[in-house]
C-alpha cells in the first residue's frame, strides 16, 4: 500500500514540472534551441539518480524520503528564483531525485512479495495508481494556473513533495 500511495502522490505532484518547464524557461529568457541541450542534462541527471539508488541494497521509506527531498528542495529553490540559470540548475538537480523514484517504488512493491501472481497484481496496481495520479495532476495543476503562475505551481508542488518526504520518513519499515 505504501508504494501505491507514494507512487500515486509522486506522479500527481510531478506534473507541474513536466508541464511548465518549457514555458517557464522561455518566459525567463531561454532560447528555444536551449531545450534540446537541456534534455541532455535531464537524461544524464536522471541516469545519475537511477544509478545512485541502484547502489542502495535495502530500499525503505527513508530511502524514498531522501529521494523526494532531492526532488522537492531544488524545485522549491528554483520556483523562488527569477534567474534562468538558478531555475535551470534546480530543475536539473531535481531530475537526479526523479531518476531514483521509480526504482525505489518498484523495489518497495516487490521486496516482500515472493509469490509471482500477487507480485504481478501488485505491479499492475502500482502502475495504474501512478497513471491515475499523473492524469489527476495534469488536470489539477493545469487548472491551478488559472489562479497562480506556473512558477507558483512549481512551489506548491515542491512543498507538497517535501511533505510527502516527511510522510516517508515517519513510516515504520
Amino acid at each position: 500500500r505504501f508504494a501505491m500511495v507514494t507512487g500515486f502522490a509522486s506522479a500527481l505532484l510531478f506534473q507541474p514540472f513536466n508541464m511548465f518547464w518549457g514555458p517557464i524557461f522561455k518566459e525567463l529568457g531561454g532560447e528555444v534551441w536551449w531545450f534540446g541541450f537541456l534534455w541532455i542534462g535531464v537524461a544524464l541527471a536522471s541516469g545519475v539518480g537511477s544509478k545512485w539508488v541502484g547502489n542502495i541494497s535495502n530500499a525503505s521509506g527513508k530511502t524514498l524520503g531522501i529521494v523526494f527531498l532531492v526532488v522537492g528542495i531544488p524545485m522549491l529553490l528554483a520556483s523562488l528564483s527569477s534567474n534562468i540559470f538558478v531555475v535551470m540548475v534546480g530543475f536539473l538537480f531535481h531530475e537526479i531525485g526523479r531518476g531514483g523514484v521509480s526504482p525505489v517504488i518498484f523495489s518497495l512493491t516487490n521486496r516482500d512479495n515472493h509469490d509471482n501472481a500477487s507480485r504481478t497484481t501488485a505491479n499492475s496496481i502500482r502502475s495504474s495508481a501512478r497513471t491515475i495520479g499523473a492524469a489527476i495532476g495534469l488536470v489539477t495543476f493545469g487548472l491551478l494556473t488559472e489562479v497562480v503562475s506556473p512558477l507558483q505551481t512549481w512551489a506548491i508542488s515542491a512543498v507538497s513533495i517535501i511533505v510527502l518526504a516527511v510522510f516517508c520518513f515517519r513510516r515504520k519499515d
